[in-house]
């Protein structure tokens, strides 16, 4: 985690997150739900709410680590398992047609980015 060299100005967002980036990253921009073995906590198209079952289940995300992940293709998807038993699960579009980038990965050198027909570009990342 690095300090911004300008803090994001969204009063919503945590202290924490306006003035730190991590080293990893997630930009999620298609359908995703957030799950257990047994049952989906919420989901894309939840209400944003801050009450409501998406923010629930994404500040159970908040503090835990990853130790799993799987890309699947051919758009490639990608699931996340957590410490804490929780499944992120993204489902990339895969259409040869969209323009858009499904999610991007962004790790400590490197960005990575998933969308059209499932392909994968890089770029250098540069800290701010």
């Amino acid at each position: 985690m690095h300090r911004r060299a300008v803090p994001v100005p969204n009063p919503s967002l945590p202290v924490t997150t306006r003035n730190y980036e991590g080293d990893y990253g997630l930009y999620v921009e298609c359908p995703w739900r957030v799950r257990t073995d047994d049952a989906v906590l919420a989901s894309w198209d939840d209400k944003e709410d801050d009450d409501g079952p998406m923010v629930a289940a994404l500040e159970r995300l908040v503090g835990t680590t990853v130790v799993s992940a799987s890309v699947v293709a051919p758009a490639r998807d990608l699931r996340l398992g957590f410490d804490n038993g929780l499944v992120l699960d993204v489902f990339a579009s895969g259409s040869p047609r969209s323009d858009d980038d499904d999610y991007s990965i962004f790790t400590p050198l490197v960005i990575y980015a998933v969308g059209r027909g499932g392909r994968v570009e890089t770029e250098e990342r540069v800290s701010d």
